[in-house]
């Protein structure tokens, strides 16, 4: 029989106990919902996150950035206002571009902005301090100074400045969520800071290397204008000394002594070798500024090395160097090339390898395969060959081979050129040397896989017509500003008594004496005071009684690209400076003297 007294007790213990039981569930359950709330919240922090990073690796401009983190940071805090900003790195000033986006019609501020050049209040200390800031009074804060008239009340608030180690970069701010903020909000929005600050820093990078390649680009600029113009002074004075030194050596009245002669040698090496200096560093100076175009098209490449070398041939007889081609079995070869600058880049090396050979040494050209799509050209000498540690740098500008044992002219920039324009035709050039033994410039250009006829380019003889002069005499009319220039040509035409020269160192002017004499050829300077060479040429063809006259730009620019927009304008011929005097008259003489049925006069060349 069981006792009443302790039945009871022991149905009091279980009750303890299933209480206890129930009590332990509760907090279990609890802890769940906590922890699961928890995993929630961090997994939204790294949804937001994650968006984040996504719009970094996209490179999503600042603005979008702005948007998102300011989006992310309300929805994680409960918070209906808030803003996004980032400190503009040149004036310091906080720039908002989220700040009013969502709340615009319930702010009645008349003066909106997103530029705040101060600080001030709960967000200004933020800044200044550069520490985060938690209060759910705002008005009882002393660091608050309230809020301008018309400004949507503050009933909480939480902002974290946005660093990058120790540099203030931005600021992330919200306000009036429904319940207290907590530490956690903090900590969220200091994540997203972290984050956001990285942003900031790729916006700055970005802006300094885009106002770092401007400038360069305005240097590069200022710095090609210059070499341009100091070309053009140079050359001038250099054309006018180069093309006298040439008639005194010609004069066929007042003929010079020998000794005379040699000087006016002197005078014309020393001269040509200051306007190969001047166009090279010009070349070169296009050349890294972008300026300089090449043409590519299929070129017969063995065609280009006879070019070069028969450049070359009287420089070898000089130095007593033998030159030998053996391009073999790519005789037919069309390489991808601009033809003038392949050329150039030829005569360039063949010259070097002359100069820098032994007498009675050798330069051997010779052709291979490297890839199927690419033919590699070796240029040999058997000159004392290039020392290891110069190799590194010879086509570095201003670079001289063996400088301190040779006097060879030249600025040092020849190679730098030619690998330059190498590279433009899409190709590779480089430079193997055993000192003792000789040195090998090797060419890798792509090879063409058409092929196109180059037909000659046959000029017109320049047509004779009724002229208001004699049928035997011939007109010439000259637009030259430059005294020395135009006192030049004259003495050289002097020797033409066929030939009147009419000159205008203005363009309306030589219109008008165009119009009124009907020469047979205008010869004009492409750089005239009152109009360029290209307009003046537009106005000549403007007027039907002179348009078929012919007009033969003659510049100082040899440059290919300048030559064929001239070509490509309208003009005749492009005669380049300083003027040859043997050429220049030759030339005179076929287009203007020569019988047309003399079968035995020489085609012009092309300059």
């Amino acid at each position: 029989m069981c006792d009443p007294v302790e039945n009871q007790d022991r149905l009091l213990r279980e009750i303890q106990d299933l209480r206890a039981q129930i009590a332990e569930l509760k907090q279990s359950q609890t802890r769940l919902q906590e922890a699961e709330r928890q995993l929630e919240s961090e997994l939204a922090v790294k949804t937001a996150l994650a968006e984040l990073s996504r719009s970094l690796i996209a490179s999503a401009p600042l603005d979008d950035i702005c948007s998102i983190v300011l989006t992310h940071a309300k929805s994680l805090t409960g918070s209906p206002y808030g803003f996004v900003g980032y400190i503009e790195s040149s004036t310091g000033y906080l720039i908002s571009p989220t700040l009013t986006r969502d709340i615009w019609g319930q702010c009645t501020i008349s003066n909106k902005t997103v530029v705040f050049e101060k600080f001030g209040g709960l967000w200004g200390w933020v800044l200044e301090n550069q520490r985060p800031l938690l209060t759910n009074s705002p008005e009882l804060d002393s660091r608050s100074t309230g809020t301008p008239h018309g400004h949507i009340p503050i009933r909480r608030f939480l902002s974290v400045p946005a660093m990058l180690g120790d540099s203030l970069v931005g600021q992330i701010a919200v306000a009036n969520a429904e319940r207290d903020y907590t530490e956690d909000d903090l900590e969220v929005v200091e994540r997203l800071a972290r984050l956001y600050a990285l942003a900031v820093q790729r916006e700055q990078d970005a802006q300094e290397l885009l106002r770092a390649k401007e400038e360069a680009e305005r240097s590069s600029q200022a710095k090609s204008e210059f070499l341009s113009r100091m070309s053009h002074e140079l050359r001038t004075p250099l054309n006018s000394i180069l093309g006298f030194a040439q008639l005194l050596e010609t004069d066929p009245v007042e003929p010079l002594t020998p000794s005379q002669q040699e000087g006016v040698q002197h005078i014309q090496r020393g001269g040509h070798h200051l306007l190969d200096l001047i166009n090279r560093v010009l070349d070169l100076s296009r050349i890294e500024s972008g300026r300089l175009s090449v043409e590519i098209e299929p070129v017969p490449l063995i065609h280009v090395l006879d070019e070069a070398m028969d450049l070359i041939t009287p420089l070898a007889e000089q130095y007593g160097v033998t030159l030998n081609l053996r391009p073999e079995q790519y005789r037919s070869v069309l390489v991808k090339a601009d033809r003038t600058r392949l050329r150039q880049v030829f005569v360039n090396l063949a010259s070097n390898a002359v100069q820098y050979n032994k007498p009675g040494g050798t330069v051997t050209i010779t052709c291979e395969n490297s890839t199927p799509h690419e033919i590699r050209i070796n240029l040999c000498d058997t000159g004392p060959g290039i020392p290891p540690e110069q190799c590194e740098s010879i086509f570095d500008p201003f670079t001289r081979l063996n400088g301190k044992e040779t006097v060879v002219d030249g600025p040092g920039i020849g190679l730098t050129i030619s690998k330059r324009l190498i590279e433009l035709m899409g190709g590779v050039i480089g430079l193997e040397s055993t000192p003792g033994q000789g040195s090998c410039f090797h060419v890798t250009l792509p090879i063409a896989h058409e092929h196109r006829e180059a037909g000659d380019v046959l000029r017109k003889r320049i047509p004779t017509s009724e002229r208001s002069v004699p049928a035997d005499v011939r007109t010439i009319l000259y637009f030259e500003d430059n005294p020395e220039q135009l006192a030049l040509v004259a003495s050289l035409l002097s020797r033409r008594p066929q030939v009147k020269l009419l000159s205008s160192p203005q363009a309306k002017l030589g219109i008008e004496l165009a119009r009124a004499h009907r020469p047979d050829m205008i010869l004009l300077d492409l750089s005239l005071p009152d109009m360029n060479g290209f307009d003046l040429l537009k106005s000549l063809r403007a007027y039907p009684e002179i348009r078929e006259i012919p007009v033969v730009a003659l510049s100082a620019d040899s440059q290919p690209e300048e030559i064929r927009r001239a070509r490509e304008a309208g003009f005749q011929d492009y005669l380049t400076r300083p003027i040859n005097v043997n050429e220049f008259l030759n030339y005179i003489d076929r287009m203007l003297i020569a019988d047309p049925g003399d079968s035995k006069q020489p085609t012009p060349k092309s300059r």
